[in-house]
């Protein structure tokens, strides 16, 4: 828990951002990969959404829909919740920015994995839902993510479909209710971190043992990347613990009673 709750540590930084709808601008923008006042005030309008969602509803529709991000694009509004569930999906592989930063030809980063999660920060960060990860994954984890820092750890995917997730990107955005861009990046890493990382819960039964996330990454003081094990902190711990935890749980719990 140490390196989760020593400000000395830091979230790998993303990629330089793209014009608003592109990937490469969701991951600048998303409380997950993010610092600072920009972190604070991100994570706090995923706070706010998923204050407003119930958890046993959202237990419920998962159990009617045995479909994880389709109840979870419901409760966030979805004009088409299958849509939506679909370009997350397309999204979800290619989200973790490489470490080092993208290079043409060099594979993903594995999607966040819990839910909610910051998975930045928790799981990342796991804190990825939502994952901080920061997310639901803790952030990540949970669900939302802030998901943020996680690394998820599924196995990495190859190179996207040139400007697939970015088409994904663009058509959530019009799929979920019109709002300024930050705050409609916020609902987008609630669902890519719900994605994997509740998926993973949903395999393993409902079970925290693995963690749905299992490690996420941190930068030393000294600039080395540091690998922190969410084992003993499932859903992340300090400022980017997984704001979507009881989400991301009652997620795992309909689907599996649908079953």
């Amino acid at each position: 828990m140490t390196m989760l709750c020593d400000p000395a540590y830091v979230v790998p930084p993303p990629p330089p951002a793209g014009p608003v709808g592109t990937l490469t601008w969701l991951r600048a923008t998303v409380s997950r990969f993010s610092a600072g006042a920009d972190h604070a005030r991100r994570r706090a309008l995923i706070l706010e959404r998923l204050a407003a969602i119930e958890p046993a509803w959202l237990s419920e529709r998962a159990r009617e829909t045995g479909d994880h991000v389709v109840a979870l694009a419901e409760a966030l509004g979805a004009s088409d919740a299958a849509a939506a569930a679909a370009a997350v999906a397309e999204i979800a592989p290619h989200y973790n920015p490489a470490p080092g930063g993208d290079r043409p030809g060099k594979p993903a980063e594995p999607p966040a994995a819990g839910v909610l999660a910051d998975p930045q920060g928790t799981a990342a960060d796991a804190q990825g839902t939502s994952a901080d990860p920061q997310g639901m994954a803790a952030d990540a984890h949970g669900m939302a993510a802030d998901a943020h820092g996680t690394a998820a750890d599924a196995t990495a995917a190859g190179p996207p479909a040139a400007g697939a997730p970015d088409a994904a990107v663009a058509a959530l955005l019009t799929l979920l209710p019109p709002a300024e861009p930050e705050r409609v990046a916020q609902d987008i890493a609630i669902l890519v971190q719900a994605c994997a990382a509740t998926a993973a819960l949903i395999a393993n039964g409902g079970a925290l043992d693995p963690p749905p996330v299992p490690a996420t990454r941190r930068i030393a003081p000294d600039g080395s990347v540091v690998t922190v094990d969410l084992a003993p902190h499932p859903f992340g711990a300090g400022p980017r613990a997984c704001p979507g935890a009881e989400h991301a749980l009652a997620l795992a719990q309909g689907v599996l009673e649908s079953r």
